[in-house]
């Protein structure tokens, strides 16, 4: 589980292992790119994604292949 405080920014970025999210708990994101509550996906090793600028608190679930590493982009 992965809470992500209201005005918290992630940048652009990637991982070496694949990794899932699911929200559970308000928006992951903010505007057009905010994922909303059940809301699941599947992000492949090395895709860059990101950046993340949280309006809210948001909860997630993060399921990953392996050790989970940042590469910012």
């Amino acid at each position: 589980m992965v809470k992500f405080p209201a005005g918290f920014v992630e940048p652009r970025h990637s991982h070496s292992v694949g990794h899932a999210v699911y929200v559970i708990e308000n928006e992951l994101g903010s505007g057009n790119s905010a994922y909303t509550e059940g809301t699941y996906w599947y992000a492949p090793a090395n895709d860059i994604h990101g950046p993340v600028e949280q309006k809210n608190d948001c909860t997630f679930l993060l399921i990953t292949d392996g050790p989970l590493d940042f590469n910012p982009k």
